[in-house]
């Protein structure tokens, strides 16, 4: 799987072509989303990013409307 490769593939306006930078590996509880929110836990660390439960639930509240929205086949503001 790429998301386990040991570069990571880049382009730019002044290299098009696709090549490869070598990419460390990550330390042990920035591997994957779960080891990364239960190193948090267990540390007492703030979740940030995407998993930041802030933005997580703005990202439950877009699928819990489009969902709903989809069922009565109609536009529906955001979910409060």
């Amino acid at each position: 799987s790429r998301d386990y490769a040991d570069h990571v593939t880049v382009q730019t306006r002044t290299r098009p072509e696709p090549h490869a930078i070598p990419a460390q590996p990550l330390p042990d509880g920035r591997q994957d989303a779960i080891g990364y929110v239960l190193s948090c836990i267990r540390s007492g660390t703030p979740i940030t990013g995407p998993l930041a439960p802030a933005i997580s639930l703005v990202g439950q509240r877009i699928v819990d409307t489009a969902a709903e929205s989809a069922r009565q086949k109609r536009t529906l503001p955001l979910t409060p």
